[in-house]
């Protein structure tokens, strides 16, 4: 019997707390199209401060599982490009045309600053 409660508090101990850090998650969309408005791939999908990513399919497409909070910053980078995106609170897709390099740019180092300001401070 003494055995058998040792097992139970043991089991109990690894599954509490796991329970209790558990997040809610959501997931996030989007595309990356070229200046001809056609998919560019293979480009990596880093969600800021986080140690996960995905990349960009031959469809220009990714999806990704992110930790449900008020905001979600992603970095895209290859082929020589660095884009900054935010997801406002229930935000679940964004579609990004690189004809508009322009505003990317201007809009990339606010994204930056406002993740920075956030979480480097």
């Amino acid at each position: 019997m003494h055995s058998f409660i040792g097992i139970l508090s043991g089991i109990l101990l690894v599954v509490i707390p796991a329970v209790g850090f558990s997040q809610a998650t959501r997931k996030i969309k989007g595309e990356i199209l070229s200046e001809e408005n056609t998919p560019v791939p293979g480009l990596a999908v880093i969600q800021l401060g986080k140690q996960k990513g995905v990349a960009t399919d031959v469809n220009g497409q990714f999806e990704m599982t992110v930790n449900e909070e008020k905001d979600v910053y992603i970095q895209l980078s290859g082929l020589d490009l660095e884009i900054y995106l935010k997801y406002n609170e229930g935000e679940e897709f964004k579609s990004v045309s690189l004809k508009d390099w322009k505003q990317i740019k201007k809009d990339n180092r606010r994204i930056f600053d406002e993740w920075k300001a956030k979480n480097l401070e």
